[in-house]
């Protein structure tokens, strides 16, 4: 995961993986924002100040890889759009680990959490209640075995009904 923040919400920023052609940004209003990666994909960064229009541009190449079960990718952000190459898995975790609601969408993959695989309903969609502290760590396997495929996931913080 790259990683962009800014000091003040007067700047846009706009971060492209060159090699997966995923895409992230925000205008005025967010601090933080983040594009996934693997090692070895090439990332292009823009930041510009919205009173002056002026672009500041950032190449590099990832040096370091997430997404494994020792290393999860954390999900900060309540939806993120990715991307995964053909056959790819990823592990992320839900920070802060909280009682909520996972939802992936996407026909051509499947969840993982311990030994139980989910797969999508005839809509496309995956729909896990997390509800112990560590089931905030799940896998996403690309079932897709010949293309990359763009995948949204989404969680929010579910309520609990006092009896």
């Amino acid at each position: 995961m790259v990683v962009v923040y800014s000091e003040t919400p007067n700047n846009n920023i706009y971060i492209y993986n060159l090699t997966t052609y995923a895409t992230s940004s925000y205008t005025n209003g967010s601090l933080c924002e983040y594009v996934y990666a693997n090692e070895g994909d090439e990332i292009m960064i823009y930041v510009s100040s919205t009173a002056q229009n002026n672009y500041n541009k950032v190449e590099f190449t990832v040096g370091h890889h997430a997404g494994t079960k020792e290393d999860p990718i954390p999900l900060y952000k309540e939806a993120t759009d990715f991307v995964f190459k053909a056959n790819q898995e990823l592990t992320f975790a839900i920070t802060p680990s909280v009682l909520s609601e996972l939802l992936i969408e996407n026909p051509n993959v499947k969840l993982v959490i311990g030994e139980d695989e989910i797969l999508p309903d005839e809509d496309g969609i995956i729909s896990y209640t997390m509800v112990k502290d560590e089931e905030n760590v799940f896998t996403v396997v690309n079932t897709n075995d010949s293309d990359r495929e763009d995948v949204t996931i989404s969680f929010f913080e579910i309520d609990l009904i006092e009896e």
